[in-house]
């Protein structure tokens, strides 16, 4: 039986990761509550064509500001740096909130607050990861990845569910309201989180930021574990959030409900949260040697489902719906398990000093990532079937795991692990 006095739940009874974990939630479900909200407004009043456009800065401002919010955590202290990044979300919701009580909110109003929201997110989303290092031990990092990406996934389950009952029951002035007080929540939350750098020095403040920038992309490149991650991790991203496209797409296309449609979704998020939970119950050695073999059997495991999906389609077409939902769920349950372990990795193996800008790189390479997959994958969907598109997917899967992670997954195949020089070694555990 798991309880919370077990060793990996304790790390929620202590202090500065509990406030953390508050701050995220609060600004997660916050985040996930305009999104829904501004969304509707816009298709409401001003047409589709609007909505679409602010949904398009949206993407684009995160992965123009992302690199630059990492640059900037890896300056200053992280834990101000988050206060602030809130603080700043609360200053532009609130400027729609306002604007909407005077009866004036116009499209310009969305475009500033989209771009002051996109900067908060791409300073707090590096922050949180290189904070937990400043905050924990290293061996706790894989129990508060689960907890953390736990909440993000919580957040985008039910914040657009909440939106949705909020636009019902109240007006708009509300929601933005409730959304600019769930980022001032979470910076209060984030102000008594003390760390043992509270007046962070770097030897960087005085540089260029494109010379910063390039010493994080140096760091990636020079280090052979974090290379492996970030190149997988982008390149997973690349064949795996397909399914949430290819969910939808194949419903429709074999005239099952749109409930179905919105299942696929809702499997995708359960699946992640599920991976989180595991992680907090299942044993695990601590070593970032041994994580990296079990994130790239993660990785291996995606690619063997979409190729079992594949199958399964071809020998009982009249079971697609279970099939489909049942890959979506369990791949977003492996993914989930890689994405942890990658994040606990690079805690572990990166200099403290560019933590920030690591995580802001790996971020963007993923963010630029997943819409060129799902504009190849609605491409592809043109001419190809179930079968054809699983089949890509696992073949695109299972290349990356073999290209570029063949060491860590020879050494978990013979009972070894991949050292920091990149040499296979005797288990560590």
């Amino acid at each position: 039986m798991v309880s919370l006095d077990s060793e990996k739940w304790k790390v929620l009874k202590k202090r500065n990761f509990a406030l953390l974990a508050a701050g995220r939630a609060g600004s997660g479900l916050g985040s996930s509550i305009f999104g829904i909200a501004t969304m509707w407004w816009l298709l409401e009043n001003l047409g589709p064509s609007s909505a679409g456009v602010i949904s398009g800065l949206t993407v684009v401002g995160i992965v123009i500001l992302r690199p630059v919010g990492g640059v900037f955590v890896d300056r200053v202290d992280r834990r101000r740096s988050l206060v602030a990044a809130d603080a700043f979300g609360a200053v532009f919701v609130g400027i729609l909130a306002a604007a909407t009580v005077f009866g004036n909110l116009r499209f310009e109003h969305f475009v500033l607050a989209v771009a002051g929201t996109s900067l908060s997110s791409a300073i707090i989303s590096p922050a949180t990861r290189s904070l937990i290092p400043e905050i924990l031990d290293e061996d706790e990092y894989t129990a508060a990845n689960s907890v953390m990406s736990t909440i993000s996934n919580v957040s985008s389950l039910g914040g657009p569910a909440l939106a949705g009952v909020l636009l019902a029951l109240f007006s708009y002035e509300l929601v933005f309201a409730v959304n600019a007080a769930s980022y001032v929540i979470a910076a209060v939350a984030e102000f008594f989180i003390t760390t043992t750098s509270d007046e962070r020095v770097t030897d960087d403040d005085d540089e260029p930021f494109l010379s910063e920038l390039r010493e994080g992309l140096d760091s990636v490149l020079e280090s052979g574990r974090i290379r492996r991650i970030a190149f997988s991790a982008t390149l997973l991203n690349f064949f795996a959030s397909p399914v949430l496209l290819v969910g939808p797409a194949l419903i429709e296309r074999n005239g099952y409900s749109a409930f179905y449609a919105g299942l696929t979704e809702t499997l995708f998020a359960v699946g992640t949260i599920v991976a989180g939970f595991a992680l907090m119950i299942l044993p695990e050695r601590d070593s970032p040697a041994v994580w990296e073999t079990e994130a790239f059997g993660a990785m291996a495991l995606t690619g063997i489902i979409f190729g079992a999906a594949g199958v399964g389609v071809l020998l009982f077409p009249d079971a697609l719906l279970p099939i489909l939902l049942g890959a979506v769920l369990l791949s977003s349950f492996t993914s989930g398990i890689d994405d942890i372990k990658g994040d606990s990795i690079i805690q572990a193996s990166a200099p403290d000093e560019k933590l920030g800008r690591i995580f802001g790189i790996m971020r963007t390479f993923g963010n630029v990532a997943m819409p060129l997959s799902l504009a190849a994958t609605g491409f592809a969907l043109e001419f190809f079937g179930a079968v054809e598109i699983f089949t890509i997917l696992a073949i695109g899967s299972l290349a990356t795991v073999v290209l570029v992670g063949y060491k860590p997954v020879f050494a978990l195949l013979t009972g070894r692990v991949v050292d920091e020089s990149g040499e296979l070694t005797k288990n560590l555990s």
